[in-house]
């Protein structure tokens, strides 16, 4: 499925970084492109935002009620589906073809801002790219809401993005009841130890931005609210914050 770019009130000749936009377990990317509008908004001069809908519709059962009249129950998207037999993730590998198809049409891209399950496609997209080839310069992931995969592609494509040193910004909502904190936490934790091990053990791909072994490349940030992309000033300005600062580092390199 198609995605959309938008650059709302760039400057005018300047050059916008890009974002991939990975929506969350029952949205889609029309649905996602209007809930980060005020993000959007706030970076439109440094980036612009490609949102993607995933290739899978959500297995009737898990259909959730509609919050917005302007989504119907088939728009109702996800990045994998969890299949409770096998505990397999079915539809990964197709969902990273698709991915990989956007990127060489409409990218190459800066970086990936995901919510919810695609916060964690983001990771894994990450990860799985490096592993087929080898980004460069390095491109960095916004996870709102994200959590640790289970073993398989899944976890070993987020692996190889912690071994390849991919900087990540992990947004994190102490009251949010769909992805507790400590399932972001685990995420941060394990993208820490794979990250220290590989620089321990001297990984080729973790030199790519020749990082310093000490520097930790995974920033958490919290806020009171849910299970939401927050808009609140302070959030906005966080977030724009580190954007900038990765956007400079990008130029540098």
């Amino acid at each position: 499925m198609s995605g959309s770019a938008t650059a709302v009130g760039a400057a005018a000749g300047a050059k916008l970084g890009k974002l991939l936009c990975l929506h969350g377990y029952t949205q889609n990317g029309p649905v996602f492109r209007r809930r980060t509008a005020v993000l959007r908004k706030d970076i439109a001069k440094l980036y612009e935002c490609h949102h993607v809908s995933a290739p899978h519709k959500v297995a009737p059962q898990h259909v959730r009620p509609l919050v917005n009249k302007d989504q119907a129950q088939d728009d109702q998207l996800a990045w994998w589906l969890y299949d409770e037999a096998t505990k397999e993730y079915t539809g990964l590998e197709a969902s990273l073809a698709h991915l990989e198809h956007e990127w060489a049409t409409h990218g190459p891209f800066d970086g990936i801002l995901g919510f919810s399950q695609g916060a964690t496609m983001a990771w894994i997209l990450a990860g799985h790219l490096n592993r087929t080839q080898r980004l460069n310069p390095q491109v960095f992931v916004v996870a709102v809401s994200g959590f640790l995969p289970g073993e398989g592609l899944a976890r070993d494509s987020v692996k190889a993005a912690a071994a390849a040193s991919v900087h990540g910004l992990h947004v994190v909502g102490d009251a949010d009841e769909w992805v507790l904190p400590e399932r972001s936490l685990a995420l941060i934790d394990a993208l820490r130890t794979v990250h220290a091990t590989a620089e321990s053990a001297g990984s080729p791909a973790s030199s790519v931005e020749h990082t310093h072994p000490q520097e930790d490349l995974q920033t958490l940030v919290r806020h009171d609210g849910g299970h939401f992309v927050p808009t609140d000033a302070k959030m906005r300005q966080t977030m724009r914050e580190w954007l900038t600062a990765r956007r400079s580092m990008r130029s540098m390199l």
